[in-house]
This record gives C-alpha cells, sequence and structure tokens, in this order.
C-alpha cells in the first residue's frame, strides 16, 4: 500500500480520534499508539467474534500510520501485531504491498479509512487531489512504483527510490538509508521497508542490525577479507598454521583447534 500525503501539518489526534469513533464496534476494537508527531492506530477483530464466533489463532491488526514530514501529513496503511501493551517500540509495521487478510476486504478497512481521512481534510482545506483514480478510493495495489500525493506534495516514488538502491549496490557495494530516505524526501522507514524486502528476497543484499545500510553480499566479502588481512600473521599466514582455520588480531590460540599462535 503507497504512503498517501497530505499537505499541511494535520492534527494526528484528531484523526486518529475519528478512526477511533468511526471503526470501533460491530466486532472491531481500535486503539491509538503515539505522540503528536507520529502514531498508529490499530483495528482488531474481537476475539470473542460476533455471533459466539471466537477467533481460534492470533491475527494481524489492520494499522494506519501517521507523520508528520517537514510541514505535511503521511498516512500509510498496512499491518502489524496488535500491541498488548501499546507502545511506539510495540509496532511492527509492515505496508500492504499485495494482498490483505480477507476481514480487512469484509470491513472494507481500507476504503473505509481514505475516505474518512479525505472527507477530514477537505473540511479543514476544501477540495484535494490524488493521483489515485478517487478520493475515496485506495492507491491502487498493483504500482508501488506510484506515491498517493495531496496538492502536487511528490516525492520520488518508490520505483526511483529502488532504481538508485540497486544501482548504488552495483557501483559501491552499499547504500546509506539516512541519505537516501533524505535526498528522496521519505521517511527513513519507508526506505528500511524497501531494504528489507530486498534483502528478503534473494541472497544478494544484507540489512545491517542498525538498519542504516544495505550491502551486497560481494561488499561483505570485501568487509570480512579486510579484516582477515589486518589480523596477525601467525607462521606467516592469517591462518592457524595447524589446522588452516582464520585468526584474528589477539589471538593467542586458535578458536578452531587451540593451537598456540605464539
Amino acid at each position: 500500500m503507497n504512503p498517501r500525503i497530505y499537505h499541511g501539518s494535520l492534527d494526528l489526534f484528531a484523526i486518529a480520534q475519528i478512526l477511533e469513533r468511526s471503526l470501533s464496534g460491530a466486532g472491531l476494537i481500535v486503539q491509538k499508539i503515539g505522540t503528536a508527531e507520529f502514531l498508529y492506530v490499530q483495528v482488531r477483530r474481537d476475539p470473542k467474534g460476533r455471533g459466539g464466533f471466537h477467533l481460534s489463532t492470533p491475527e494481524p491488526a489492520f494499522t494506519v500510520r501517521i507523520e508528520k514530514q517537514r510541514g505535511d501529513t503521511v498516512v500509510s496503511i498496512g499491518q502489524s501485531k496488535w500491541a498488548e501493551k501499546p507502545s511506539l517500540r510495540a509496532v511492527n509495521f509492515y505496508p500492504l504491498v499485495s494482498g490483505q487478510p480477507s476481514w480487512f476486504e469484509e470491513y472494507r478497512l481500507v476504503e473505509r479509512v481514505l475516505g474518512l481521512l479525505d472527507e477530514y481534510v477537505q473540511r479543514l482545506q476544501g477540495p484535494i487531489t490524488t493521483s489515485s483514480s478517487s478520493s475515496s478510493a485506495p492507491p491502487p495495489r498493483t504500482s508501488p512504483s506510484e506515491l498517493s500525493t495531496a496538492r502536487g506534495v511528490r516525492p520520488w516514488d518508490l520505483g526511483a527510490v529502488q532504481s538508485a538502491m540497486t544501482s548504488a549496490l552495483s557501483r559501491v557495494g552499499f547504500v546509506d538509508i539516512p541519505a537516501l530516505a533524505k535526498q528522496s524526501n521519505n521517511s527513513e522507514s519507508i526506505v528500511i521497508w524497501m531494504a528489507e524486502k530486498m534483502a528478503a528476497s534473494g541472497n544478494s543484499y544484507v540489512l545491517t542490525l542498525d538498519k542504516k545500510k544495505i550491502l551486497s553480499k560481494e561488499r561483505v566479502k570485501e568487509m570480512i577479507q579486510s579484516k582477515l588481512n589486518s589480523a596477525p600473521q601467525a607462521g606467516g599466514k592469517n591462518f592457524c598454521p595447524k589446522c588452516g582455520k582464520p585468526v584474528f588480531a589477539g589471538d593467542r590460540f586458535c578458536k578452531s583447534c587451540g593451537a598456540s599462535l605464539s
């Protein structure tokens, strides 16, 4: 699901209150988590169900992420695990890219949320325009390279961001995620999400644990070799003279076979 960008710094708590009031009930439970600058609205089915029906296993929560960026308001729709103890860190948000749980469609959650948002913004600012075909319809699921925007605010499209990432990986072997987010006028979370998808799509890329860089496997191999080259020369080599395994700076004994390196 592509982010929708509304011109102007909107009241996030007011938006969350509208969604909570409109979506609660009829078998749904709603909670909001966050601050005046960044918040989530989570929606899940009542575990006790309707008509005596009970959910047998936990299911993802329909999730709306709302954040302020450079004077505008960015809304992303996705899913996450329901936060039992509400906190921003407890929400592991994933945008809706393709497909969605059937109950999202049953309750028409995407259409209802976008309709409520557009109605709220229209009351404040007058008629709005977006790149989707209708202000009350969700952006097309099949066009991840398109960003739905309001009032002409348009960051790089996601296809261009991905192309920039692929180009950098082929040229220099890594992507600096904060720098690309700033350059492309997108949030770091969007660029991280794309990096996670690239890293998960095959064996060519690795996302660092701090989520600040995505590396090509070739770059990772170069970094490992560089570390090996900086190790002390055990027996005239960077490897244990007995078992041939790598040794590192400060090693007195081989960690593989126990042989002395002195």
